[in-house]
Formats: C-alpha cells, sequence, structure tokens
C-alpha cells in the first residue's frame, strides 16, 4: 500500500476477516484441523495436521474476496515469518533470523547528527532483536557478527 495508514487498514481488515471467517468454525470448515495459529497484522502462520488441508484451505480462503489473495507454503521445513525463518523438525520448532533480499541493514553511523539516546541504544536494539529471533545460540553469533561492521564501519 505504501501509505502510513497501511498497517492499521491491514490490521482492521484481517482482524474482520478472522474473526467473522477464519477462526469461525461454522464457516471455516478446516478450523478443526489446525494446530497452531499466529497473526501479526497481515501476516498469518496456521499449521494444519495434513498437507492436503492446507491446499484445500488457501483455494477456499482466496475464493472469498477476489481483492484480496492469499499466498501459502505447504510441506515446507522452513518459511518465513515476520523477521524470523521458522524452522520445523521432528519434535519442536526453531527461529532464526530472517531479513528480506532488499533488506540493507542501514543504520545510521555514530558519529552522524542523532540524538545521544538513538547513538547508545541503536547497538543494544539491534543485538537484543537478534537474540531474541534465533532460538540457537550458533545463529545468534553468526548474526551478531554480520552486524558488528555496519556498527564499527
Amino acid at each position: 500500500m505504501g501509505s502510513t495508514m497501511a498497517p492499521s487498514v491491514a490490521n482492521l481488515l484481517m482482524a474482520v476477516l478472522e474473526s467473522r471467517i477464519i477462526c469461525n468454525c461454522k464457516i471455516n470448515i478446516y478450523w478443526t484441523k489446525v494446530l497452531k495459529y499466529f497473526r501479526c497484522i497481515d501476516d498469518i502462520v496456521l499449521v494444519y495436521s495434513d498437507n492436503d488441508t492446507t491446499e484445500e484451505f488457501m483455494m477456499w480462503l482466496n475464493s472469498i474476496n477476489q481483492s484480496i489473495k492469499f499466498k501459502g507454503q505447504s510441506g515446507a521445513s522452513q518459511l518465513p515469518f515476520l523477521d524470523t525463518f521458522v524452522h520445523k523438525h521432528v519434535d519442536t520448532s526453531t527461529a532464526s533470523l530472517h531479513r528480506k533480499p532488499i533488506d540493507r541493514n542501514t543504520l545510521p553511523h555514530f558519529s552522524s547528527y542523532c540524538t545521544h539516546n538513538l547513538r547508545s541504544n541503536l547497538p543494544y536494539g539491534q543485538f537484543l532483536r537478534r537474540k531474541r529471533n534465533n532460538t540457537s545460540n550458533n545463529d545468534f553469533q553468526t548474526t551478531a557478527k554480520d552486524l558488528e561492521l555496519p556498527l564499527m564501519g
């Protein structure tokens, strides 16, 4: 959308769809097979008990409103959700930091004209984000190393 109101409009639209259609077991015949459900603004993750249900659900969901198109993945061992990759394992799931290909990871240089609070809190916030979004300590160490160069440069 591009507008500053876009996240608010997307969140309102998805809240209406969620309450009236997606999570309504009277309308959504696939809801009983949902194992996990997560949503943030307009990003949804649904975990189903089988891949066939996922395909059928996506076709049903895209037939509801022709102006809204949902994209989905089934059978994937990992999928992007927000700024993480969720990895599926046999008994559990893990997460690691995901950056979109268009992400340039640009940070203001420490000597740039910024408030003292921004300059001193930016590194902490960026490292904390990486720590929270990586389940594995090895993944955190790797993404933390990637952050050192932009912060030191």
